[in-house]
């Protein structure tokens, strides 16, 4: 029973020790700033943004630690301000792509005022006289026929050459028109008797001779000759 005070005065002391150590050590930690201050809020806008938003928000949860929507995504844009969110990826409009690069003109030519030269018209209706090998068929077609006997050596047998094309295009259908080469066909020259070169020998209908020239004839001779067996241009 002697013994109880000094147990007593032992626990009031330890009581007393350990109160002036837990005093000590709240005193010796940092003090703290928390969110929910008017300090910090100032000095944290992502902190600013959660606060306002409403207590009574139920989107992600209430009361304070309720976070709507657009204070995740100011959370996330204040943190990484070239991120951008769902919602302005759907908004944003495509950029515009960039127009091809037009073409180079073509090189103009070296001389552009100079036209091409136009192709060389064909002769219109270009009729040959009949050669020597259609003699015989002229003669027996029932048609009137001149037949001119000529080299390609002779001079005036060149001169006739244009007055036979001619007579050949105008009595196209109602006469023949026969060029023998004497040079090509001697047998032929030989059998009517040429002589000598240009000769023109006129046939009739039935193949008959009816006139004989030796040397250049114009046409207009040629067309007498020919209107005298019936023949009309």
């Amino acid at each position: 029973m002697e013994q109880q005070p000094p147990r007593r005065s032992l626990l009031i002391l330890l009581a007393v020790a350990i109160i002036v150590v837990g005093v000590v050590v709240v005193k010796s930690l940092p003090k703290q700033q928390t969110a929910s201050t008017p300090e910090a809020l100032s000095e944290n806008p992502v902190a600013q943004s959660i606060a306002a938003v409403p207590r009574e928000s139920t989107r992600y949860g209430s009361g304070e630690e309720a976070l709507s929507q657009e204070a995740l995504e100011a959370q996330a844009k204040a943190s990484n301000p070239d991120t951008n969110t769902p919602a302005e990826d759907q908004t944003r409009k495509p950029e515009a792509k960039e127009a091809p690069e037009a073409a180079a003109p073509a090189e103009e030519p070296a001389n552009p005022t100079a036209a091409p030269e136009p192709p060389e018209p064909e002769q219109e209706n270009a009729v040959e006289p009949l050669p020597g090998s259609k003699l015989g068929e002229s003669l027996a077609n029932d048609k009137p026929t001149m037949v001119d006997f000529g080299a390609g050596w002779c001079q005036a047998c060149k001169m006739m050459e244009p007055v036979l094309k001619e007579s050949a295009k105008r009595y196209q259908g109602t006469a023949n028109i026969v060029y023998v080469d004497t040079d090509k066909f001697p047998q032929i020259a030989h059998d009517y008797k040429i002589t000598a070169i240009p000769t023109q020998i006129f046939f009739d209908a039935s193949g008959k001779e009816a006139n004989r020239h030796m040397g250049y004839w114009p046409i207009e001779e040629v067309d007498k000759q020919l209107a005298a067996l019936g023949v009309g241009e």
